[in-house]
């Protein structure tokens, strides 16, 4: 049977709700500054060309992705503006990709944005603690071999290498994908499988999962609805209140659990070789703190049903998006369809939730 704690407070967790908190700070602060243009897959790319050119050839390696997907972010980063493809003297059948001025504006801004946050966590643990946990996550990056680039955030004074945390995260995060797809679960996603981490093996409340993680209570419940259509959880009654109920994991609810605990554990394994016991000890106590100090939580990654914006589209544009999604399907094969199917969820609630913040008391 899993370890409730440990299923849900863990390093990884931590390291992932850090790097969420640093991604909507950037982009609140890059909001401020105008960028209407700006998307989250435009950072990276920026990042690798901002001391100069870097031939489109080599960006999906270096970003990690399809040569498709890095040429559709050059694409839509050149139409936002940031970058420019020019001829390349090395190869007259490739382009180089630069940034234009306004892509070095958003890179220098966007740097500011990371350092300005870093000097809020140094403020929380203190700058010599800070200091060690930020020199543990550039370890940390260095020995998981994850590509660290011309970083521009290193330029700047004070430099921080707290960026390495959203490396780390994202990679924890296809680490986990694989060992749950592996170990059977291929049909719960990122965010049911987060939802099901917080029930717990003792179960829990919607209401209060909805207020420990300051979500809509129709955010869970449209989750918990998924997981119990799949035989993740299931209702039973709430023994403190004869009125309500409690959500529990079914047996191969338990199952998942199981594997995801193994998951995390294996990334932490890592982890711990490549720190030393002492210094693991140390980046987990730090990451913690954050989170605790600062109020971080982890965040679902749901749809709210019936709280997207707007009426539904017209017989028509149904037609036209049906086309669209079978022209998707074959292009992108039913795994990469099922993650973006995921992805846009994630962006159509977090723009919610965002627009639209649930009141305190609405979710006690």
């Amino acid at each position: 049977m899993v370890d409730a704690v440990r299923s849900a407070d863990n390093l990884v967790h931590d390291l992932i709700v850090i790097a969420n908190d640093l991604r909507h700070h950037i982009d609140d602060a890059l909001a401020e500054r105008g960028y209407e243009h700006r998307r989250p897959g435009f950072a990276p790319l920026l990042s690798l060309v901002w001391k100069g050119g870097v031939p489109q050839g080599h960006l999906a390696t270096a970003l990690g992705v399809s040569p498709q997907a890095a040429s559709q972010t050059v694409g839509l980063a050149a139409d936002a503006g940031f970058v420019n493809r020019m001829p390349n003297p090395d190869d007259g059948r490739s382009k180089l990709v630069v940034l234009s001025e306004l892509g070095r504006a958003f890179v220098a801004d966007g740097a500011a944005a990371i350092t300005a946050r870093a000097a809020d966590y140094a403020e929380v643990l203190g700058a010599r603690r800070f200091a060690r946990f930020d020199s543990s996550l550039a370890r940390l990056r260095r020995g998981k071999g994850l590509a660290t680039g011309d970083d521009p955030v290193a330029t700047l004074a004070p430099g921080t290498s707290i960026m390495a945390v959203s490396a780390l995260a994202e990679a924890a995060m296809r680490s986990l994908h694989v060992a749950m797809r592996s170990a059977g679960h291929g049909r719960i996603t990122g965010g049911q499988n987060l939802v099901l981490v917080h029930i717990g093996p003792n179960g829990a409340r919607s209401s209060d999962m909805a207020r420990v993680q300051r979500v809509s209570r129709q955010a869970v419940s449209a989750v918990l609805h998924d997981l119990e259509a799949l035989r993740y959880v299931a209702r039973r009654e709430d023994s403190s209140d004869g009125r309500g109920v409690v959500f529990v994991p079914t047996r191969r609810g338990r199952k998942v659990l199981d594997d995801y605990v193994a998951g995390i554990d294996a990334v932490e394994q890592d982890y711990s070789a490549i720190l030393g016991g002492p210094r693991f000890d140390e980046i987990g106590r730090s990451a913690r703190d954050l989170r605790r100090i600062l109020g971080l939580e982890h965040h679902f990654s749901v749809a709210s049903r019936g709280a997207a914006a707007g009426a539904p589209p017209s017989d028509r544009r149904q037609v036209e998006l049906t086309d669209l999604g079978d022209e998707l399907l074959r292009w992108l094969g039913d795994g990469d369809a099922w993650w973006l199917a995921g992805f846009l969820r994630t962006q159509i609630i977090d723009r919610i939730e965002h627009a639209h913040p649930a009141p305190f008391e609405e979710i006690c």
